[in-house]
């Protein structure tokens, strides 16, 4: 017997409702129709999906989730288009949507934050860059 998937569902009308995956390894995919699909990933496997929508004035809601696909014996935390839900590891809300000659910066990364795995990482955006803090470790504390 095979393990239950994690789908997502991902949507495009352009410059209203986006959602799409910035990384994951997919098990399966299947086409709703011409602007919906729907992504399968096996249990363990971590992605990153992205939420924006916009009105006739600019973007209403924006965010990036970073999610660990679950089996079922796991406790998940639900995720608006991820079935069942998932581990949340990170999420990102309310950036803008600056367009940079023929791609989008979504969220600004460093390598020195994938060092920083398991410990407390917050930015401050101020003027044209980002002030990183990297604290302490998470946990209990006892």
């Amino acid at each position: 017997m095979t393990a239950p998937m994690t789908e997502v569902v991902l949507v495009l009308y352009e410059g209203r409702i986006e959602h799409w995956l910035r990384f994951g390894n997919q098990q399966r995919e299947r086409i709703l129709d011409r602007r919906r699909r729907v992504i399968a990933f096996a249990p363990g496997e971590i992605f990153a999906f992205v939420r924006w929508e916009a009105n006739d004035y600019g973007t209403v809601m924006s965010r990036l989730d970073i999610v660990r696909a679950c089996d079922a014996r796991e406790v998940i935390t639900t995720v608006p288009g991820v079935t069942p839900g998932g581990e949340l590891m990170l999420r990102l809300d309310s950036w803008p949507r600056v367009k940079d000659d023929h791609q989008f910066l979504l969220v600004p990364w460093r390598p020195i934050v994938d060092r920083q795995l398991g410990r407390e990482v917050s930015g401050v955006l101020r003027g044209g860059g980002i002030s990183w803090n990297l604290g302490r470790e998470r946990g209990l504390g006892i």
